[in-house]
């Protein structure tokens, strides 16, 4: 099954392109990826009811995200998607989409979701070696991403191998 997950998420970030169907934005495909993510981590206690997507900011990407999202499931649980004003309500959060205003937002945001055991993704340059989890990344006009091992293992989450191999980077630690 294992093996299955890792070719159909290779496939989603590596495909060419499709000729009979529109090309996604990219703010499409990052709503996918955060979805796909979910199938690829283990979080360190069991998962509640809901599978919680968070995002923090105020951005178009928002509409993007509950379009994409809508009647999704993860593990047989239907996907929520959240908006937060504040990192400290991320407590019911599996993942969280970090858009901040300032570097000094972003550190205080990290800080705080670093102990909630939620995956942080962002499109921010350098959010991975700010100590974010996963970073956005457009390589030769392709969504990639980079993970940081030590921001995932902070959160107490594990990060299958699979994921790990279609990755851009993985960075062993994090921080600045």
């Amino acid at each position: 099954m294992r093996i299955g997950l890792a070719l159909a998420l290779a496939s989603l970030l590596l495909a060419g392109p499709v000729r009979a169907q529109p090309q996604p934005t990219t703010a499409e495909l990052k709503a996918e990826y955060l979805y796909q993510f979910a199938h690829y981590l283990r979080w360190p206690h069991p998962l509640p009811a809901a599978f919680t997507i968070c995002m923090l900011g105020n951005t178009p990407f928002w509409r993007v995200l509950t379009g994409v999202l809508a009647d999704q499931r993860i593990d047989r649980r239907p996907v929520v998607v959240r908006r937060l004003l504040r990192p400290s309500q991320a407590a019911d959060c599996q993942i969280v989409f970090v858009t901040v205003p300032t570097p000094r937002h972003l550190a205080a945001a990290l800080a705080h979701l670093d102990q909630d055991h939620v995956l942080t993704v962002s499109d921010l340059q350098g959010f991975c070696h700010e100590g974010g989890a996963i970073e956005f990344l457009v390589q030769h006009r392709r969504l990639r991403f980079i993970v940081n091992l030590g921001a995932t293992g902070a959160a107490q989450l594990q990060v299958s191998s699979a994921l790990l191999s279609v990755a851009a980077q993985v960075l062993p630690g994090g921080g600045p």
